[in-house]
């Protein structure tokens, strides 16, 4: 079995870029930061949700030989709406910084991360929509709404 998530995110998630550029940063006092676009479309798993869904496809004799896209809210926010949501939430003001292509390319000489990242420009640069309807249609789990995930993480 294949269990596929989006970029995840939830509370006290380390290596989410979600996390670590947007929500702690915004906690922080600090400006969002993203890549590439901030008005594009892009989707996120919620941990707790991907952790459920994961043990019990495990479980389920049915879903082997199979891929599944975890639960994951369809409403696909652009990082200025996730920046929106979260200055309302917060009482802040913030304007998204984003990091345009090149600056990733020319980051990507001097710094692994930078270079890795640039292979998943695709996830930023255009919209990622990422569809879980499968695993809901055919056990119902549906994802937490993205907003309460995020309510969550602050």
């Amino acid at each position: 079995m294949v269990a596929r998530a989006a970029d995840f995110y939830g509370p006290n998630a380390s290596n989410s870029f979600l996390n670590e550029l947007v929500i702690k940063r915004m906690k922080s006092g600090k400006a969002p930061q993203w890549l590439y676009s901030g008005d594009k479309k892009h989707s996120f798993t919620y941990i707790p949700d991907a952790g459920k869904a994961t043990a019990f496809l495990a479980l389920q004799e049915d879903s082997w030989n199979q891929s599944w896209h975890l639960p994951t809210d369809d409403s696909y926010p652009s990082g200025n709406e996730i920046t929106e949501f979260l200055n309302q939430e917060l009482g802040t003001n913030f304007k998204l910084q984003v990091m345009p292509s090149w600056l990733v390319f020319v980051l990507g000489i001097f710094m692994s991360i930078m270079k890795e990242i640039r292979e998943l420009k695709y996830q930023s640069a255009e919209d990622y929509c990422f569809d879980s309807s499968k695993i809901e249609k055919k056990y119902g789990l549906t994802p937490t709404p993205f907003k309460e995930g995020l309510k969550a993480c602050i």
